[in-house]
């Protein structure tokens, strides 16, 4: 299932941590798997994600990892390298 969300939209409670640790897009890119690895252990009652974002643009599907809540909340330590607008898709 593909889902849209903002990026700071995302973070929630989380974003005093993600804004520490990654505040920029040059800090975010070609992170999310160690970035969403760290979450895991300081937030254990996230989840982590491996799926595809899909670029709103191109609809080029870019391996990618973000966590997600209870709820299914997508809470993305490094979406900020995303600003286009794209979808998530939890199954690659």
């Amino acid at each position: 299932m593909a889902r849209y969300v903002k990026w700071l939209d995302t973070l929630g409670v989380y974003r005093d941590w993600v804004l520490k640790y990654y505040p920029t897009e040059q800090s975010q890119y070609r992170k999310c798997g160690v970035a969403t690895k760290e979450m895991s252990k300081i937030f254990p009652e996230l989840k982590r994600i491996v799926g595809v974002y899909v670029c709103h643009y191109t609809n080029l599907k870019i391996s990618h990892c973000w966590m997600e809540d209870e709820d299914n909340n997508i809470i993305d330590p490094t979406g900020l390298q995303f600003e286009d607008g794209g979808n998530y898709e939890n199954n690659i």
